[in-house]
């Protein structure tokens, strides 16, 4: 007896299943279209075409110069932001309590920029979407040195970080 109901049961679920199929709405017509969206977001890339680091003389003469190249898919101009690991001086073997000499940064029009705090400026027309090939806006980034002549001997250094936000 139990063996029955289990397969009426059976029966019953492939049949009810079966009955339920959609059915075509008699207004439709023998075409239809789909509408496809999706959103780019905004993205800015920077570039650092010199490499890691440079080495330069610490002579109050010599500067170092690093191409930074930018790049951002908005029509409006981006924020560019600089910071330094150490404050805006080279510091004796990254300890700035230990040794250190300060220095200028020039980038455009942003000259004799101190790092002792972030500097944020606004970027050009150039940087911005107007291509969609990725075509870089390439700068220089100078770094300038001001040693007094007394420093302790030893390996000077700094990191400087450049963001780009798009806005």
């Amino acid at each position: 007896m139990k063996t029955s109901v289990k397969t009426l049961l059976v029966a019953s679920l492939f049949t009810t299943t079966a009955a339920v199929a959609e059915q075509m709405d008699l207004s439709n017509t023998d075409t239809t279209s789909f509408t496809v969206n999706g959103t780019v977001e905004k993205v800015c890339k920077v570039d650092n075409s010199s490499g890691p680091s440079k080495t330069i003389a610490l002579d109050g003469i010599a500067t170092a110069g690093f191409g930074v190249g930018f790049w951002c898919n908005t029509s409006a101009m981006p924020t560019i932001t600089y910071s330094s690991q150490n404050g805006g001086v080279l510091a004796l073997n990254n300890d700035p309590q230990a040794g250190f000499i300060p220095y200028t940064m020039d980038h455009g029009s942003a000259v004799g920029v101190s790092l002792t705090s972030p500097y944020s400026m606004a970027g050009n027309g150039n940087m911005v979407g107007n291509n969609t090939n990725g075509d870089l806006h390439r700068r220089t980034l100078k770094v300038s040195p001001a040693p007094t002549g007394y420093e302790r001997a030893g390996d000077y250094s700094d990191t400087i970080t450049v963001t780009v936000t798009p806005n």
